[in-house]
């Protein structure tokens, strides 16, 4: 059986998804649940990984629709574009079906840095929009990443040693995003600045990465706009056939319900008249 996913994108100005984000990528892909952007620093050597909690390998975060929201009409929220326009949203608070993406240095020990602490930066970013990181709490909005402006040193987090915690990762178009951050900090003893290679991450936001994929121009009430059909093969509830065997086994009929003959022998013996 064919279960058939339509994803419509409207235009002002025609969007086209290119071809190459159809595509699979090598690493497993995390969709939901907890996981973590970790960065650590042994005292010699810095480590990074990002993926589900518990994988030993690096994964690509997958966002669908469930992180799909719309931009507040609030002052406040004002960086991430018009009010109203879409925005897919990894969330400081769990959401069910959307990804729980932390950040954690739990394997830092303390003493190592100075304050106890270290900077993570965003250093590249390439993707089709704008990437945010934001923090919501009693104080308002705190902004500690947003590529609207380009990037600088503003554009950086906090990792406490020892610490774990979470905020807002936004994007404002549909798309693969590849992001590079850059970990530094002064060493305790010595004073020294230490800092780590570029690392980076795959976060695909409303991607289409199996099955097969058509695409369908369509124009309509003044209009211009593509329909995308996703063919997602998947075996039936049945097996390999929509039909596969008769649900009632080789024969509707088989052997009839009767036995063999309806009538078998007379009801009344063998002659209702007896001799």
């Amino acid at each position: 059986m064919k279960r058939i996913v339509k994803r419509v994108l409207t235009c002002f100005g025609l969007m086209l998804i290119p071809a190459m984000q159809l595509l699979g990528d090598e690493n497993e892909k995390w969709s939901e649940g907890h996981g973590d952007l970790a960065v650590n620093f042994d005292g010699k050597v810095w480590s990074f990984s990002f993926g589900k909690e518990d994988e030993a390998e690096d994964q690509t975060l997958s966002l669908n629709q469930n992180a799909k929201l719309a931009i507040p009409d609030l002052p406040e929220f004002e960086f991430l574009g018009s009010a109203g326009d879409p925005i897919w949203i990894i969330p400081q608070v769990s959401q069910p079906g959307v990804v729980f993406l932390g950040m954690n240095a739990e394997d830092t020990k303390r003493g190592v840095f100075e304050q106890d602490q270290f900077e993570v930066r965003l250093t590249s970013v390439d993707g089709p929009g704008n990437f945010f990181m934001w923090e919501t709490g009693l104080n308002g909005v705190s902004i500690s990443m947003n590529t609207a402006d380009g990037l600088s040193e503003s554009d950086r987090l906090v990792y406490p040693a020892r610490g774990h915690f979470h905020q807002n990762w936004g994007f404002n178009s549909p798309g693969t995003y590849t992001l590079g951050f850059t970990a530094e900090g002064t060493l305790t003893e010595g004073g020294q600045l230490t800092k780590s290679e570029e690392y980076l991450i795959r976060i695909e936001v409303n991607v289409l990465s199996e099955g097969e994929a058509d695409l369908e121009i369509v124009f309509e009430d003044g209009e211009l706009g593509a329909v995308i059909l996703a063919h997602v093969h998947e075996e039936d509830d049945h097996g390999e056939d929509d039909h596969g065997e008769d649900d009632h086994g080789e024969d509707d009929h088989s052997e009839d319900d009767h036995g063999e003959d309806d009538h078998g022998e007379d009801d009344h013996g063998e002659d209702d008249q007896g001799e």
